[in-house]
């Protein structure tokens, strides 16, 4: 069942509402997709208090944490459970490569033997070599080093789009403030059709897509907004691109 989100995060109530009986809750509260919002602390606290009210369980899908560029991070809903309510789940796919196929959960303790033994059953261990690799490599203080060069990187390329966007779309579109490493949206100006302007991009060799292409029905999005990742490209290539995104959403008028 999906739940709508607003600019706190996921809007609890409303979760509640449309599915009183749910088994439990999948939730990526430190960096919503697409929209980037951050899950308040309120809203955290009043879904760790279903959970326990109803002995349910949260999923925590924190998927690229290491990334926020600013500010300091909530704290995580398993930091905050004292019910034992949550499972935590990790990747290092995102700071690492995805190549490794490296993930990891923290677990209540209550379900820590059943999830080895399904983990055992599905997928077979994990090379003990490269997990060993990877500890060494995060006991040594190297990841946490890559962690805050690769930000630093990251940082640049979030300021590139900033620029780039303040400079060369004034009238034409307005940038949300990323709050992550990888996407920031654009609202467009009302009446302004999405998906003609992405078409309008991908012809010139700018991949952007529809902020509606990510909502999941019964639910619709009434914003004009495009995704634009950004983290994979070096401010040259997004100042370039955000000069030929402008073409793309002036030429709807």
């Amino acid at each position: 069942v999906p739940v709508p989100v607003d600019r706190d995060g996921m809007i609890v109530s409303e979760g509640i509402r449309r599915w009183p009986a749910a088994r439990g809750a999948y939730v990526t509260p430190s960096h919503q997709f697409p929209t980037g919002g951050t899950l308040a602390l309120t809203r955290r606290l009043e879904l760790l208090e279903w959970a326990a009210r109803e002995r349910r369980y949260v999923i925590e899908d924190d998927y690229d944490s290491e990334f926020r560029l600013e500010g300091r991070p909530l704290p995580s809903l398993q930091g905050l459970d004292q019910e034992g309510r949550v499972i935590y789940v990790g990747t290092f796919s995102k700071s690492l490569s995805p190549g490794l196929r490296l993930g990891f959960l923290v677990l209540p303790p209550a379900l820590f033997e059943r999830a080895c033994r399904m983990k055992e059953d599905r997928t077979g261990p994990q090379p003990p070599w490269l997990q060993r690799t990877a500890a060494v490599f995060m006991e040594e203080g190297h990841f946490a080093r890559h962690v805050r060069r690769t930000r630093a990187l990251y940082r640049d390329r979030r300021d590139a789009l900033r620029s780039a966007a303040a400079s060369q779309l004034d009238g034409v579109g307005r940038l949300r403030e990323p709050t992550g490493a990888m996407h920031a949206v654009l609202d467009l100006p009302a009446g302004s059709d999405p998906v003609a302007v992405a078409h309008r991009a991908r012809a010139a060799g700018i991949e952007v897509l529809p902020l509606s292409y990510f909502v999941v029905p019964p639910d619709e999005v009434t914003d004009a907004a495009l995704l634009l990742g950004f983290g994979g490209y070096a401010p040259a290539a997004i100042r370039r691109g955000i000069a030929g995104l402008r073409q793309a959403i002036e030429a709807e008028g």
